[in-house]
């Protein structure tokens, strides 16, 4: 395991891994991709990337219903 750089944070204690790999459906770990692809998208402010960022809202849009349909199906 690499030790994290000053511009990477140090996920050895980060909060939300028990949350994620405690629930039996998924649906935490796909909320979580999903907010962290809407993080990134947000940072970009290139004309040039509005394709990407787009993909990546679509990408997001898609990973929020699958956590959804998963929480619904688990409850």
């Amino acid at each position: 395991m690499s030790t994290p750089t000053a511009t990477e944070p140090d996920r050895s204690t980060a909060t939300h891994t028990s949350a994620t790999r405690t629930s039996g459906d998924g649906a935490s770990a796909l909320a979580l991709r999903a907010r962290r692809i809407r993080r990134r998208a947000a940072l970009v402010n290139d004309p040039v990337l509005r394709p990407l960022v787009v993909a990546m809202r679509r990408r997001a849009a898609e990973l929020e219903l699958e956590s959804a349909v998963r929480a619904a199906r688990w409850a």
